[in-house]
Protein backbone atom coordinates (compact mmCIF):
# COMPACT_ATOMS: atom_id res chain seq x y z
CA UNK A 1 0.00 0.00 0.00
CA UNK A 2 1.85 3.01 -1.43
CA UNK A 3 -0.08 5.57 1.28
CA UNK A 4 2.50 3.50 3.89
CA UNK A 5 5.83 4.36 4.37
CA UNK A 6 7.94 1.20 4.89
CA UNK A 7 11.37 0.81 7.30
CA UNK A 8 13.43 -1.91 7.48
CA UNK A 9 14.13 -3.78 10.52
CA UNK A 10 17.13 -1.71 11.48
CA UNK A 11 15.57 1.85 10.88
CA UNK A 12 12.32 0.34 12.75
CA UNK A 13 14.17 -1.08 15.92
CA UNK A 14 15.99 2.35 16.37
CA UNK A 15 12.86 4.21 16.09
CA UNK A 16 11.40 1.80 18.55
CA UNK A 17 14.11 1.78 20.63
CA UNK A 18 14.38 5.84 20.40
CA UNK A 19 11.00 5.85 21.12
CA UNK A 20 11.60 4.42 24.06
CA UNK A 21 13.86 5.73 25.54
CA UNK A 22 12.47 9.06 25.42
CA UNK A 23 9.54 7.65 27.03
CA UNK A 24 11.14 6.46 29.96
CA UNK A 25 13.04 9.56 30.25
CA UNK A 26 9.69 11.53 30.79
CA UNK A 27 8.27 9.11 33.14
CA UNK A 28 11.66 9.40 35.42
CA UNK A 29 11.76 13.06 34.96
CA UNK A 30 7.53 12.72 35.95
CA UNK A 31 8.61 10.57 39.13
CA UNK A 32 11.43 13.24 40.21
CA UNK A 33 8.63 16.15 40.00
CA UNK A 34 6.37 13.93 42.23
CA UNK A 35 9.26 12.85 44.35
CA UNK A 36 9.96 16.50 44.84
CA UNK A 37 6.37 17.55 45.26
CA UNK A 38 4.82 15.08 47.54
CA UNK A 39 7.78 12.33 48.40
CA UNK A 40 6.20 9.06 49.89
CA UNK A 41 3.00 10.26 50.94
CA UNK A 42 -0.76 8.96 51.17
CA UNK A 43 -1.27 11.49 47.75
CA UNK A 44 1.54 9.80 46.18
CA UNK A 45 0.49 6.11 47.36
CA UNK A 46 -3.10 6.74 46.05
CA UNK A 47 -1.65 7.96 42.37
CA UNK A 48 0.76 4.86 41.77
CA UNK A 49 -2.33 2.48 42.55
CA UNK A 50 -4.20 4.31 39.75
CA UNK A 51 -1.48 4.87 37.26
CA UNK A 52 -0.90 0.90 37.81
CA UNK A 53 -4.28 0.71 36.39
CA UNK A 54 -3.39 3.12 33.56
CA UNK A 55 -0.54 1.36 32.64
CA UNK A 56 -2.15 -1.90 32.68
CA UNK A 57 -4.21 -0.72 29.56
CA UNK A 58 -1.28 1.52 27.99
CA UNK A 59 0.76 -1.26 27.55
CA UNK A 60 -2.24 -3.96 26.53
CA UNK A 61 -2.21 -3.54 22.80
CA UNK A 62 1.59 -3.51 22.43
CA UNK A 63 2.03 -6.58 24.55
CA UNK A 64 -1.05 -8.35 23.41
CA UNK A 65 -1.77 -7.17 19.90
CA UNK A 66 1.29 -7.43 18.24
CA UNK A 67 1.15 -11.17 19.04
CA UNK A 68 -2.23 -11.83 18.02
CA UNK A 69 -4.27 -9.56 15.79
CA UNK A 70 -0.61 -8.71 13.56
CA UNK A 71 0.27 -12.23 12.47
CA UNK A 72 -3.40 -12.83 11.22
CA UNK A 73 -3.30 -9.61 9.57
CA UNK A 74 -0.20 -9.84 7.86
CA UNK A 75 -0.79 -13.41 6.55
CA UNK A 76 -3.91 -11.71 4.62
CA UNK A 77 -1.63 -9.67 3.02
CA UNK A 78 0.54 -11.52 2.22
CA UNK A 79 -1.84 -13.86 0.43
CA UNK A 80 -3.37 -10.87 -1.55
CA UNK A 81 -6.77 -10.36 0.72
CA UNK A 82 -6.53 -6.89 1.20
CA UNK A 83 -10.20 -6.35 1.60
CA UNK A 84 -10.38 -9.59 4.14
CA UNK A 85 -7.18 -7.33 5.61
CA UNK A 86 -9.58 -4.54 6.34
CA UNK A 87 -12.59 -6.21 7.34
CA UNK A 88 -10.72 -8.22 9.82
CA UNK A 89 -9.21 -4.89 11.29
CA UNK A 90 -12.45 -3.11 11.42
CA UNK A 91 -13.65 -6.17 13.20
CA UNK A 92 -11.23 -6.03 15.99
CA UNK A 93 -11.34 -2.28 16.20
CA UNK A 94 -15.14 -2.63 16.60
CA UNK A 95 -14.63 -5.55 19.24
CA UNK A 96 -12.26 -4.10 21.25
CA UNK A 97 -13.65 -1.17 21.15
CA UNK A 98 -16.97 -1.67 22.44
CA UNK A 99 -14.98 -4.85 25.07
CA UNK A 100 -13.11 -1.92 26.76
CA UNK A 101 -15.83 0.65 26.58
CA UNK A 102 -17.81 -1.76 29.03
CA UNK A 103 -14.72 -2.48 31.18
CA UNK A 104 -14.23 2.05 31.36
CA UNK A 105 -17.85 2.06 32.66
CA UNK A 106 -17.41 -0.90 34.91
CA UNK A 107 -14.24 1.12 36.34
CA UNK A 108 -15.81 4.31 37.19
CA UNK A 109 -19.06 2.79 38.88
CA UNK A 110 -17.09 0.30 40.86
CA UNK A 111 -13.63 2.61 41.43
CA UNK A 112 -14.63 2.34 45.73
CA UNK A 113 -14.32 -1.50 45.24
CA UNK A 114 -11.51 -1.45 43.14
CA UNK A 115 -9.74 0.93 45.72
CA UNK A 116 -10.22 -0.96 48.37
CA UNK A 117 -9.34 -4.26 46.70
CA UNK A 118 -5.93 -2.59 45.45
CA UNK A 119 -5.04 -0.98 48.77
CA UNK A 120 -6.35 -2.75 51.43
CA UNK A 121 -4.19 -0.96 53.78
CA UNK A 122 -5.09 2.21 53.49
CA UNK A 123 -6.36 4.74 55.77
CA UNK A 124 -9.66 5.79 55.14
CA UNK A 125 -8.59 9.08 53.34
CA UNK A 126 -5.95 7.49 50.94
CA UNK A 127 -8.95 5.31 50.21
CA UNK A 128 -10.97 8.12 49.30
CA UNK A 129 -8.67 9.55 47.39
CA UNK A 130 -7.33 6.51 45.27
CA UNK A 131 -11.17 6.08 44.92
CA UNK A 132 -11.36 9.69 43.16
CA UNK A 133 -8.44 8.46 40.79
CA UNK A 134 -9.47 5.27 39.75
CA UNK A 135 -12.39 7.25 38.39
CA UNK A 136 -10.20 9.35 36.59
CA UNK A 137 -8.19 6.89 34.83
CA UNK A 138 -11.91 5.36 34.07
CA UNK A 139 -11.76 6.26 30.25
CA UNK A 140 -8.20 5.08 29.81
CA UNK A 141 -8.78 1.51 28.87
CA UNK A 142 -11.35 2.63 26.09
CA UNK A 143 -9.11 5.39 24.70
CA UNK A 144 -5.87 2.47 25.07
CA UNK A 145 -8.39 0.10 23.14
CA UNK A 146 -9.02 2.55 20.23
CA UNK A 147 -5.41 3.31 20.00
CA UNK A 148 -4.02 -0.26 19.99
CA UNK A 149 -5.41 -1.47 16.74
CA UNK A 150 -4.27 1.58 14.52
CA UNK A 151 -0.97 1.05 16.42
CA UNK A 152 -1.07 -2.79 15.53
CA UNK A 153 -1.97 -1.83 11.67
CA UNK A 154 1.06 0.56 11.37
CA UNK A 155 3.32 -1.81 12.99
CA UNK A 156 2.08 -4.21 10.62
CA UNK A 157 3.24 -2.65 7.34
CA UNK A 158 6.51 -1.80 9.50
CA UNK A 159 5.48 2.29 9.36
CA UNK A 160 6.97 2.52 12.83
CA UNK A 161 7.34 6.44 12.94
CA UNK A 162 3.46 7.45 14.01
CA UNK A 163 3.16 4.92 16.67
CA UNK A 164 6.64 5.46 17.75
CA UNK A 165 5.67 9.68 18.52
CA UNK A 166 2.55 9.00 19.42
CA UNK A 167 3.46 6.91 22.32
CA UNK A 168 5.27 9.43 23.79
CA UNK A 169 1.67 11.52 24.32
CA UNK A 170 1.44 9.68 27.75
CA UNK A 171 4.36 10.50 28.98
CA UNK A 172 4.44 14.06 27.57
CA UNK A 173 0.69 14.80 29.06
CA UNK A 174 2.14 13.66 32.61
CA UNK A 175 4.51 15.74 32.52
CA UNK A 176 3.42 18.96 31.21
CA UNK A 177 0.42 18.98 33.47
CA UNK A 178 2.77 18.50 36.23
CA UNK A 179 4.49 21.28 34.92
CA UNK A 180 1.53 23.39 35.13
CA UNK A 181 -1.20 22.45 37.53
CA UNK A 182 0.10 20.54 40.13
CA UNK A 183 0.44 23.99 41.78
CA UNK A 184 -3.64 24.34 41.69
CA UNK A 185 -5.11 20.59 41.04
CA UNK A 186 -1.96 18.53 43.66
CA UNK A 187 -0.86 15.17 42.25
CA UNK A 188 -4.57 14.77 40.57
CA UNK A 189 -3.16 17.39 37.57
CA UNK A 190 -0.58 14.35 36.36
CA UNK A 191 -3.08 11.73 36.62
CA UNK A 192 -5.39 13.74 34.27
CA UNK A 193 -1.97 14.65 32.28
CA UNK A 194 -1.70 10.90 31.44
CA UNK A 195 -5.61 10.61 30.92
CA UNK A 196 -5.32 13.35 28.36
CA UNK A 197 -2.40 12.04 26.22
CA UNK A 198 -3.78 8.67 25.71
CA UNK A 199 -6.67 10.30 24.69
CA UNK A 200 -4.80 12.36 22.15
CA UNK A 201 -2.93 9.26 21.22
CA UNK A 202 -6.13 7.49 19.90
CA UNK A 203 -7.64 10.40 18.25
CA UNK A 204 -4.42 10.98 16.23
CA UNK A 205 -4.02 7.28 15.38
CA UNK A 206 -7.14 6.99 14.29
CA UNK A 207 -7.57 10.54 12.36
CA UNK A 208 -4.09 9.88 10.37
CA UNK A 209 -5.09 5.98 9.55
CA UNK A 210 -8.61 6.98 8.07
CA UNK A 211 -7.08 9.28 5.99
CA UNK A 212 -4.70 6.74 5.26
CA UNK A 213 -7.55 3.90 4.25
CA UNK A 214 -10.78 5.90 4.43
CA UNK A 215 -12.60 2.17 4.61
CA UNK A 216 -11.18 1.70 8.38
CA UNK A 217 -14.08 2.39 10.11
CA UNK A 218 -16.75 0.72 13.01
CA UNK A 219 -17.70 -3.23 11.58
CA UNK A 220 -20.14 -5.85 13.14
CA UNK A 221 -19.05 -8.32 10.46
CA UNK A 222 -17.21 -11.26 12.05
CA UNK A 223 -15.06 -12.45 10.25
CA UNK A 224 -13.33 -15.67 10.26
CA UNK A 225 -9.82 -14.64 11.02
CA UNK A 226 -11.32 -13.27 14.12
CA UNK A 227 -11.65 -16.25 15.78
CA UNK A 228 -8.16 -16.85 15.08
CA UNK A 229 -6.78 -13.50 16.64
CA UNK A 230 -9.37 -14.63 19.73
CA UNK A 231 -7.07 -17.97 19.80
CA UNK A 232 -3.75 -16.26 20.09
CA UNK A 233 -5.15 -13.55 22.14
CA UNK A 234 -6.71 -15.61 25.06
CA UNK A 235 -3.45 -17.00 26.38
CA UNK A 236 -1.06 -14.41 25.79
CA UNK A 237 -3.82 -11.79 27.55
CA UNK A 238 -3.71 -14.20 30.55
CA UNK A 239 -0.16 -13.92 30.95
CA UNK A 240 -0.14 -10.66 30.47
CA UNK A 241 -2.77 -9.69 32.52
CA UNK A 242 -1.08 -12.02 35.20
CA UNK A 243 2.10 -10.10 34.81
CA UNK A 244 0.19 -6.63 36.04
CA UNK A 245 -1.65 -8.46 38.36
CA UNK A 246 1.80 -9.69 39.97
CA UNK A 247 2.72 -5.98 40.60
CA UNK A 248 -0.66 -4.76 42.14
CA UNK A 249 -0.28 -7.49 44.38
CA UNK A 250 2.70 -6.16 45.21
CA UNK A 251 0.98 -2.76 45.99
CA UNK A 252 -1.50 -4.46 48.00
CA UNK A 253 0.89 -6.24 50.03
CA UNK A 254 3.04 -2.74 50.33
CA UNK A 255 -0.37 -0.65 51.48
CA UNK A 256 -0.38 -2.93 54.50
CA UNK A 257 3.17 -1.70 55.64
CA UNK A 258 2.39 1.72 56.27
CA UNK A 259 2.69 5.44 54.94
CA UNK A 260 5.03 5.67 51.87
CA UNK A 261 6.09 2.02 51.30
CA UNK A 262 4.18 1.81 47.85
CA UNK A 263 5.67 4.76 46.60
CA UNK A 264 9.11 3.97 47.27
CA UNK A 265 8.20 0.17 46.07
CA UNK A 266 7.64 2.19 42.87
CA UNK A 267 10.49 4.47 42.60
CA UNK A 268 12.66 1.41 42.87
CA UNK A 269 10.86 -0.95 40.31
CA UNK A 270 10.79 1.89 37.68
CA UNK A 271 14.66 2.38 38.01
CA UNK A 272 15.09 -1.40 38.19
CA UNK A 273 13.13 -1.53 34.78
CA UNK A 274 14.75 0.89 33.26
CA UNK A 275 17.65 -1.59 31.33
CA UNK A 276 15.28 -3.79 30.09
CA UNK A 277 12.70 -1.48 29.09
CA UNK A 278 15.31 0.32 26.72
CA UNK A 279 17.98 -1.95 25.86
CA UNK A 280 17.09 -5.46 25.92
CA UNK A 281 13.02 -5.06 24.76
CA UNK A 282 14.78 -3.02 21.77
CA UNK A 283 16.86 -5.97 21.19
CA UNK A 284 14.33 -8.38 21.43
CA UNK A 285 12.16 -6.53 18.61
CA UNK A 286 15.17 -6.60 16.78
CA UNK A 287 15.55 -10.60 17.22
CA UNK A 288 11.92 -11.52 16.70
CA UNK A 289 11.24 -11.47 13.26
CA UNK A 290 14.43 -13.70 12.74
CA UNK A 291 13.72 -16.16 15.09
CA UNK A 292 10.44 -16.32 13.82
CA UNK A 293 11.14 -16.65 9.80
CA UNK A 294 13.71 -19.77 11.43
CA UNK A 295 10.52 -21.29 13.00
CA UNK A 296 8.49 -20.90 10.12
CA UNK A 297 11.40 -22.39 8.51
CA UNK A 298 11.81 -25.60 10.78
CA UNK A 299 15.59 -23.93 11.43
CA UNK A 300 15.76 -25.10 15.27
CA UNK A 301 19.50 -25.75 15.07
CA UNK A 302 19.64 -21.46 14.00
CA UNK A 303 17.10 -20.93 16.25
CA UNK A 304 19.38 -22.56 19.59
CA UNK A 305 22.42 -20.68 17.85
CA UNK A 306 20.15 -16.92 18.02
CA UNK A 307 19.18 -17.65 21.72
CA UNK A 308 22.66 -18.50 22.38
CA UNK A 309 23.89 -15.16 21.34
CA UNK A 310 21.45 -13.67 22.45
CA UNK A 311 21.86 -14.17 25.67
CA UNK A 312 24.91 -13.73 25.97
CA UNK A 313 24.67 -10.21 24.28
CA UNK A 314 21.89 -9.51 26.84
CA UNK A 315 24.69 -10.63 29.78
CA UNK A 316 27.14 -8.77 28.55
CA UNK A 317 25.16 -5.71 28.74
CA UNK A 318 23.24 -6.18 31.85
CA UNK A 319 25.16 -7.34 34.64
CA UNK A 320 28.15 -4.72 34.25
CA UNK A 321 24.83 -2.45 34.43
CA UNK A 322 23.40 -4.53 37.16
CA UNK A 323 26.86 -4.21 39.57
CA UNK A 324 27.21 -0.75 39.21
CA UNK A 325 23.82 0.33 39.91
CA UNK A 326 24.37 -1.94 43.15
CA UNK A 327 27.18 -0.18 44.04
CA UNK A 328 26.08 3.49 43.89
CA UNK A 329 22.27 2.79 44.73
CA UNK A 330 22.03 5.31 47.50
CA UNK A 331 24.15 8.49 45.84
CA UNK A 332 21.53 7.57 42.66
CA UNK A 333 18.38 7.91 44.48
CA UNK A 334 19.52 10.44 46.28
CA UNK A 335 20.91 12.60 43.05
CA UNK A 336 17.57 11.23 41.02
CA UNK A 337 14.74 12.17 43.96
CA UNK A 338 16.19 13.17 47.34
CA UNK A 339 15.03 17.02 47.53
CA UNK A 340 11.55 18.74 48.52
CA UNK A 341 9.19 16.07 49.94
CA UNK A 342 11.40 13.21 49.52
CA UNK A 343 13.45 12.64 52.94
CA UNK A 344 16.86 10.50 53.68
CA UNK A 345 14.27 8.19 54.98
CA UNK A 346 13.02 7.78 51.74
CA UNK A 347 15.76 7.44 49.95
CA UNK A 348 17.35 4.63 52.71
CA UNK A 349 14.23 2.92 51.84
CA UNK A 350 14.02 2.85 48.10
CA UNK A 351 17.44 1.95 47.98
CA UNK A 352 17.33 -0.99 50.39
CA UNK A 353 14.14 -2.37 47.79
CA UNK A 354 16.24 -1.39 44.91
CA UNK A 355 18.98 -3.43 45.88
CA UNK A 356 16.48 -6.54 46.48
CA UNK A 357 15.00 -6.03 42.86
CA UNK A 358 19.05 -5.66 41.21
CA UNK A 359 19.21 -9.23 42.20
CA UNK A 360 17.05 -10.40 39.67
CA UNK A 361 17.88 -7.53 36.66
CA UNK A 362 19.79 -10.03 34.39
CA UNK A 363 17.57 -12.86 34.54
CA UNK A 364 14.31 -10.23 34.28
CA UNK A 365 16.16 -9.37 30.84
CA UNK A 366 16.77 -13.19 30.19
CA UNK A 367 13.47 -13.74 30.16
CA UNK A 368 12.48 -11.05 27.64
CA UNK A 369 14.41 -13.00 25.12
CA UNK A 370 13.29 -16.42 25.79
CA UNK A 371 9.32 -15.83 25.78
CA UNK A 372 9.86 -14.09 22.70
CA UNK A 373 11.47 -17.63 21.07
CA UNK A 374 8.59 -19.08 22.09
CA UNK A 375 5.92 -16.52 20.31
CA UNK A 376 8.19 -17.30 17.62
CA UNK A 377 7.51 -20.77 17.91
CA UNK A 378 3.87 -20.23 17.97
CA UNK A 379 3.44 -21.50 21.46
CA UNK A 380 1.51 -19.22 23.76
CA UNK A 381 0.51 -21.85 26.49
CA UNK A 382 4.22 -22.49 27.90
CA UNK A 383 4.47 -18.50 28.46
CA UNK A 384 1.21 -18.87 30.12
CA UNK A 385 1.76 -21.93 32.12
CA UNK A 386 4.90 -19.76 33.47
CA UNK A 387 3.21 -16.59 34.06
CA UNK A 388 0.19 -19.12 36.52
CA UNK A 389 3.00 -20.71 38.55
CA UNK A 390 4.97 -17.04 38.72
CA UNK A 391 1.44 -15.84 39.89
CA UNK A 392 1.22 -18.32 42.66
CA UNK A 393 4.86 -18.34 43.92
CA UNK A 394 4.79 -14.18 44.17
CA UNK A 395 1.83 -14.21 46.59
CA UNK A 396 3.42 -17.25 48.92
CA UNK A 397 7.13 -15.57 48.51
CA UNK A 398 5.51 -12.02 49.36
CA UNK A 399 4.12 -13.56 52.66
CA UNK A 400 6.88 -15.34 53.67
CA UNK A 401 9.56 -12.81 52.65
CA UNK A 402 8.00 -9.62 53.80
CA UNK A 403 8.25 -11.50 57.16
CA UNK A 404 12.21 -11.36 56.97
CA UNK A 405 12.66 -8.47 54.74
CA UNK A 406 9.95 -5.78 55.11
CA UNK A 407 9.20 -3.61 51.72
CA UNK A 408 12.20 -5.45 50.40
CA UNK A 409 10.54 -8.89 50.59
CA UNK A 410 8.21 -8.11 48.23
CA UNK A 411 11.40 -7.39 45.29
CA UNK A 412 13.02 -10.18 46.64
CA UNK A 413 10.53 -12.36 46.02
CA UNK A 414 10.25 -10.81 41.67
CA UNK A 415 14.24 -11.45 41.51
CA UNK A 416 13.66 -14.80 42.75
CA UNK A 417 10.67 -15.47 40.59
CA UNK A 418 12.58 -13.81 37.80
CA UNK A 419 15.41 -16.66 38.39
CA UNK A 420 12.82 -19.19 38.39
CA UNK A 421 11.47 -18.52 35.23
CA UNK A 422 14.79 -18.29 33.22
CA UNK A 423 15.60 -21.74 34.56
CA UNK A 424 12.49 -23.31 33.45
CA UNK A 425 12.00 -21.62 30.26
CA UNK A 426 15.87 -22.67 29.49
CA UNK A 427 14.76 -26.37 30.14
CA UNK A 428 11.59 -26.03 28.32
CA UNK A 429 13.55 -24.62 25.06
CA UNK A 430 15.72 -27.53 25.91
CA UNK A 431 13.05 -29.97 25.09
CA UNK A 432 11.44 -28.21 22.52
CA UNK A 433 13.97 -27.56 20.00
CA UNK A 434 16.90 -29.97 21.72
CA UNK A 435 19.81 -27.75 20.28
CA UNK A 436 20.48 -25.63 23.21
CA UNK A 437 24.20 -25.05 23.09
CA UNK A 438 23.89 -24.53 27.29
CA UNK A 439 27.97 -24.92 27.76
CA UNK A 440 28.98 -22.59 25.62
CA UNK A 441 26.24 -20.11 27.01
CA UNK A 442 27.09 -20.91 30.65
CA UNK A 443 30.57 -20.39 29.22
CA UNK A 444 30.47 -16.77 28.34
CA UNK A 445 28.18 -15.49 31.29
CA UNK A 446 30.95 -16.93 33.43
CA UNK A 447 34.32 -15.16 31.53
CA UNK A 448 31.18 -11.87 31.54
CA UNK A 449 30.95 -12.34 35.34
CA UNK A 450 34.48 -12.43 36.13
CA UNK A 451 35.48 -9.20 33.47
CA UNK A 452 32.11 -7.52 35.44
CA UNK A 453 33.91 -8.66 38.92
CA UNK A 454 37.23 -6.97 37.71
CA UNK A 455 35.42 -3.75 36.95
CA UNK A 456 33.82 -3.71 40.25
CA UNK A 457 36.61 -3.74 42.11
CA UNK A 458 38.93 -1.68 40.20
CA UNK A 459 35.54 0.89 40.56
CA UNK A 460 35.80 0.32 43.98
CA UNK A 461 39.30 1.17 44.98
CA UNK A 462 38.69 4.24 43.07
CA UNK A 463 35.64 5.47 44.56
CA UNK A 464 37.24 4.39 48.28
CA UNK A 465 40.17 6.87 48.08
CA UNK A 466 38.73 9.28 45.70
CA UNK A 467 39.61 12.25 47.07
CA UNK A 468 42.37 11.62 48.49
CA UNK A 469 43.88 10.30 44.77
CA UNK A 470 41.78 13.18 42.77
CA UNK A 471 40.91 15.34 44.59
CA UNK A 472 37.74 16.68 42.78
CA UNK A 473 34.83 18.74 44.32
CA UNK A 474 32.92 18.82 41.16
CA UNK A 475 30.22 15.71 41.31
CA UNK A 476 29.64 15.71 37.25
CA UNK A 477 33.82 15.16 37.17
CA UNK A 478 33.30 12.52 39.60
CA UNK A 479 30.79 10.46 37.89
CA UNK A 480 31.94 10.99 34.38
CA UNK A 481 35.61 9.40 35.49
CA UNK A 482 34.07 6.82 37.58
CA UNK A 483 32.03 5.81 34.62
CA UNK A 484 34.77 6.17 32.20
CA UNK A 485 36.60 3.94 34.52
CA UNK A 486 33.83 1.24 34.46
CA UNK A 487 34.06 0.83 30.97
CA UNK A 488 37.61 1.19 30.23
CA UNK A 489 38.32 -1.83 32.71
CA UNK A 490 35.63 -3.82 32.04
CA UNK A 491 36.42 -3.59 27.78
CA UNK A 492 40.17 -4.63 28.99
CA UNK A 493 39.08 -7.44 31.25
CA UNK A 494 36.55 -9.03 28.39
CA UNK A 495 39.95 -8.64 25.79
CA UNK A 496 42.08 -10.60 28.07
CA UNK A 497 39.39 -12.77 29.06
CA UNK A 498 38.34 -13.24 24.92
CA UNK A 499 35.07 -12.66 25.86
CA UNK A 500 33.23 -13.43 22.14
CA UNK A 501 30.23 -10.95 22.49
CA UNK A 502 32.92 -7.48 22.10
CA UNK A 503 34.40 -9.17 19.53
CA UNK A 504 31.53 -9.75 17.43
CA UNK A 505 30.07 -5.79 18.95
CA UNK A 506 33.45 -4.45 17.37
CA UNK A 507 32.85 -6.39 14.34
CA UNK A 508 29.70 -5.09 13.52
CA UNK A 509 30.88 -1.44 14.10
CA UNK A 510 33.76 -1.78 11.93
CA UNK A 511 31.09 -3.34 9.23
CA UNK A 512 28.96 -0.03 9.89
CA UNK A 513 31.45 1.96 9.75
CA UNK A 514 32.55 1.09 6.29
CA UNK A 515 29.52 1.18 4.58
Amino acid sequence: MKAFSSQGIVAGTIINAGSRTLARILRLFLLVIISLKFGAGYEADAYFIAQSIVLLFLFLGESVLNFSFIPVFAGYRKTEREDEAWSLANTTFTIVGICLLVVSFALFVFAPYVAKALAPGFSEEALSLTTLFIRIASPVPLFAGLSSVPAAIFNAYRSFIVPAITALFYGAGSVIFALLLTDELGIMAILTGSVAGIGLQAFVLILILKKKRRQFALSVNIEPGAKEVLKLTGPRLTAFTLGRVNLMIDRIFASGLGIGYVSCLTYAYRIFQLPSAILVTAFAKTLMPVLSEHAASGHKEEIGKLVSRGLGFVAFVTIPIAIILFMFRIPMIRFLFQRGAFDAEATHLTSTVFLFYDVGLVAFCFNIILLGVFYALKDAVIPLRIAVVSAILNVMLDVILIRWFGLGGIALATSLIAVFNTVFLLILLQKKIGCLDIYSTLASLLKISLAAGVMAFVVWSITSNFDKVFGLENHIVKLGTILTTSLVTYAVACVLLRVNELTELVTIFRRRLSL
